[in-house]
């Protein structure tokens, strides 16, 4: 079984720009990921797929500078970027890590890929189907090679390549799916890093964990925000709840989904003027997907401000 990690990173994050290379501990929080999933046994390799957008440059030449394999490609489309950087590698499964998720690790590697050795799945994760368990940002998606080529083709709009799973949420029928979580609900912990706050959190733990055990895991890290809650508060200001469709939580989600509203419109048009209605009720039912998802999000979203 060849698993390859690919490392989906940019430098040009609107909420914290040069978040890949921000220093930690003394070194790129990149460069801690890296170590961190080789050290794991069971993935043949680790790379970066990184966006071709001037900025990133700097990722591609940390790369060289310290032997890792860089895929550049489109800077929006992360599902074509994904599967670009991994078509021509002969594995049998991709194991997708954000590049704002810095604590992933060989720990829970291990147990996603036990999993998917168990169940045969398409895809397994702890953050893409309910229920969930983990803090937010500890998370693991595994894709096998060809569930990653249906998914290439199948997603069109914007916010099912954009934000790459939410095709297999909304065709769930079409995919195997197995999900695993934790013994206890983590997911009041914001493990991510989006925002200036995450970063001081993240900069905690390395201060406080690494030079005791530079590969930390979750055990560590769940006994220190024990003993410490005062360090969940540092980004708790940027907690979201962590829901099925986590994209509507992404700062590009709304735009993404109006975008693909218009298309869809615009489409339905052409269908009705050539009067082929069973086409144009099809992507009308698509809108009607997609106001839904609006709506529902919208109701969340009150819901948190009325806390």
């Amino acid at each position: 079984m060849k698993i390859v990690v690919v490392i989906i990173a940019r430098q040009g994050s609107s909420r914290l720009p040069g978040k890949a290379l921000a220093e930690v501990h003394g070194e790129p929080i990149i460069g801690h990921m890296i170590k961190r999933l080789k050290s794991c046994k069971l993935v043949s390799d680790v790379m970066i797929a990184t966006s071709t957008n001037k900025e990133d440059d700097s990722l591609e030449e940390y790369g060289k500078k310290t032997g890792v394999n860089v895929f550049r490609g489109h800077p929006e489309d992360v599902l074509d970027r994904l599967y670009h950087a991994t078509e021509n590698l002969n594995v049998d499964a991709i194991i997708e890590v954000g590049g704002d998720c810095p604590f992933v690790g060989p720990q829970l590697l291990k147990k996603g890929i036990a999993l998917f050795e168990q169940t045969k799945a398409d895809m397994v994760s702890n953050s893409v189907l309910p229920p969930f368990t983990a803090p937010n940002g500890y998370d693991f998606i595994l894709l096998t090679k060809d569930a990653l080529q249906r998914l290439h083709q199948g997603a069109v709009l914007k916010s099912e390549r954009y934000q790459p799973f939410q095709y297999i949420i909304r065709n769930k029928h079409d995919f195997k799916t197995a999900s695993f979580t934790f013994e206890e609900n983590y997911t009041h912990w914001r493990w991510t890093l989006d925002y200036l706050e995450d970063l001081t959190f993240v900069r905690k733990f390395f201060d406080e964990l690494y030079d005791k055990n530079s590969l930390f895991e979750f055990d560590e890290m769940n006994e220190l925000l024990q003993a410490h809650p005062e360090i969940a508060k540092i980004n708790e200001m940027h907690t979201e709840p962590i829901a099925e469709y986590s994209a509507w939580f992404t700062g590009s989600y709304v735009k993404e989904v109006h975008d693909d509203i218009i298309d869809l419109l615009k489409l339905a048009k052409i269908e009705e003027d050539n009067k082929d209605y069973k086409k144009a009720e099809a992507y009308y039912k698509k809108i009607e997907m997609f106001n839904k998802e609006l709506m529902d999000r919208l109701s969340l979203k009150i819901k948190m401000q009325n806390k």
